[in-house]
C-alpha cells in the first residue's frame, strides 16, 4: 500500500478500475488517467515534459483521488487528485482539479486550491479539461498572482491528453507490453463518447470582447483574459 503524504488525512491511490457509481463520472475518468500516467513512465516522461519537468530513470511516481487535507479548515476543500514524484531527495507535488464534458473550471475553486497549495507547500496546479489552452502553462483561469508566487499554475485539455497517448502508441515508444496494453486500453477509454472527451468545437466568451476592442481600436493587453 502507498503511504500518503502527512498533510493528508485521507486520499487513495488512483485505481485504473475504479469502483465508482456512475453518477461520478469525473471522478472514474481522473482515476483511469492518474493510474495510467503512473504506470507507463515514458507517457508520464511527455506529460511532465510539458511542464518543464524532468522524469528521472529513478523516478517514483503516486497518483492519489480525491485527496482531504488534515487540516479541519480545509476539509471542504477536495481536489480531484495529487501527483506526488519522488526524485531521489527531491518530492514534486501537483494538485490535480479535473471537469469533463460541458463543465467548465471554477476560477473561485482554482483560487482555494492556490491557497491550499501554497500553506502546504505543494509546488503545482494541474487542471484538466475540454477547454483549450495553446500551451500547458496557459491557464483557461485567471487568478491573483499573489497566489502563484511559489506555485505554477497548468492546464492540460483531455484531447492534448488523448494526442499524447495516441503519440506514444503510434510511435512505439512504450515497449513494455502490459504499458502497451494499459495505454491502448485508456486510448479506447477515453475515446468512446459516453466519457465526455470533446475537442476545440468554439472560441471563448472572451473572443466576442476581444473582436469589439480591436475594431474600436482599442489595444489587447498581455495581461488579459
Amino acid at each position: 500500500m502507498v503511504d500518503r503524504p502527512d498533510f493528508l488525512s485521507s486520499g487513495d491511490p488512483a485505481r485504473l478500475i475504479p469502483v465508482i457509481a456512475d453518477s461520478r463520472r469525473e471522478q472514474r475518468v481522473t482515476s483511469v488517467f492518474l493510474s495510467t500516467f503512473a504506470a507507463i513512465p515514458s507517457f508520464c516522461g511527455s506529460l511532465m515534459n510539458s511542464l518543464g519537468q524532468r522524469l528521472g530513470q529513478r523516478s517514483v511516481v503516486d497518483t492519489f483521488t480525491e485527496v482531504v487535507f488534515a487540516d479541519a479548515s480545509a476539509s471542504n476543500d477536495r481536489p480531484d487528485g495529487l501527483i506526488r514524484i519522488t526524485t531521489g531527495g527531491r518530492t514534486w507535488y501537483a494538485l490535480v482539479e479535473a471537469k469533463i464534458g460541458k463543465v467548465v473550471l471554477d476560477p473561485e475553486q482554482v483560487k482555494r486550491y492556490a491557497q491550499l497549495a501554497k500553506d502546504y507547500k505543494i509546488d503545482a496546479i494541474i487542471t484538466i479539461s475540454n477547454q483549450f489552452a495553446a500551451r500547458p502553462d496557459h491557464s483557461p483561469v485567471n487568478i491573483p498572482k499573489t497566489l502563484l508566487k511559489n506555485v505554477q499554475l497548468f492546464h492540460w485539455s483531455w484531447k492534448y491528453i488523448l494526442t499524447e497517448a495516441m503519440l506514444q502508441q503510434s510511435q512505439g515508444l512504450v515497449a513494455d507490453v502490459d504499458q502497451a496494453f494499459i495505454l491502448r486500453e485508456f486510448i479506447r477509454f477515453i475515446s468512446h463518447d459516453s466519457v465526455g472527451v470533446t475537442g476545440f468545437t468554439q472560441m471563448p466568451p472572451e473572443w466576442r470582447d476581444l473582436n469589439e476592442l480591436l475594431k474600436s481600436g482599442g489595444v489587447a493587453r498581455k495581461s488579459g483574459p
